[in-house]
């Protein structure tokens, strides 16, 4: 007779509130083999890489279709070894993300959705998604809205920093307010790459963690390029 293993997951609460070591989503590095590498090595929750929700849908579809597949391929792999895992979505609208986290081939295997309010780069800047979407912080909280309601895991957003503290603090306070679970907050502004990129600033990451809401888990996220650096960032 068959047996099923089950193996029991924390609850979201749990793994974000345990302090855990968290490994950043990695554009094109974020694969199974990399994520349990990191975990190895202490990481604890791990990302896939972030995902289009409009452009994964759009190319399976001309997939299915037998037409061509243009530009990248997503490739989702999963491990029983590798949770909790939080799937990456970036989008212009609630729509396409909320369909994609839906999808019947992550059910069992992630443990979360993030929602990508981060990536400054031009593809984000042309598609309208990423950090994009913290120029319109109203539309922005209605579609975090929109999402909580409709998927059946805790939502997370990545973010940058606003132009001001007290209005990055304000953001976080509002996406608290509709349902989102937990924020990671990336030391830079928007226009801080490239050439600009400077250095994250950790005194912004700590003040925002300090007022937000206590349903809310704050991650800190920018420039810990070593290991020895974690301990001294989550002080």
């Amino acid at each position: 007779r068959p047996s099923t293993i089950h193996h029991p997951q924390p609850t979201a609460m749990e793994w974000w509130r345990g302090n855990p070591l968290v490994l950043a989503p990695l554009v094109g590095g974020s694969d199974i083999a990399f994520r349990r590498l990191a975990r190895a090595y202490g990481a604890t929750v791990t990302f896939t890489e972030m995902c289009v929700a409009e452009y994964y849908l759009e190319q399976r579809a001309r997939r299915e279709a037998g037409g061509h597949v243009r530009h990248k391929r997503y490739v989702f792999e999963f491990h029983p070894d590798d949770r909790p895992l939080v799937l990456q979505l970036a989008g212009r609208c609630a729509a396409p993300v909320i369909e994609l986290a839906n999808d019947e081939m992550f059910r069992g295997h992630i443990d979360g959705v993030d929602l990508n309010c981060g990536c400054p780069q031009m593809c984000a800047e042309n598609g309208g998604f990423g950090s994009m979407l913290l120029r319109a912080p109203d539309e922005l909280v209605r579609m975090c809205a929109e999402i909580a309601s409709a998927i059946p895991y805790p939502l997370s957003v990545k973010l940058r920093l606003l132009p001001t503290l007290d209005a990055t603090i304000e953001l976080v306070r509002r996406l608290a307010s509709v349902g989102v679970r937990a924020v990671s907050v990336h030391g830079r502004t928007p226009e801080m790459k490239g050439l600009r990129r400077g250095v994250a600033d950790w005194d912004a990451v700590r003040r925002i963690r300090e007022s937000a809401p206590e349903s809310l888990a704050v991650i800190g996220n920018g420039d810990v390029e070593q290991h020895a650096l974690i301990g001294e960032r989550m002080r």
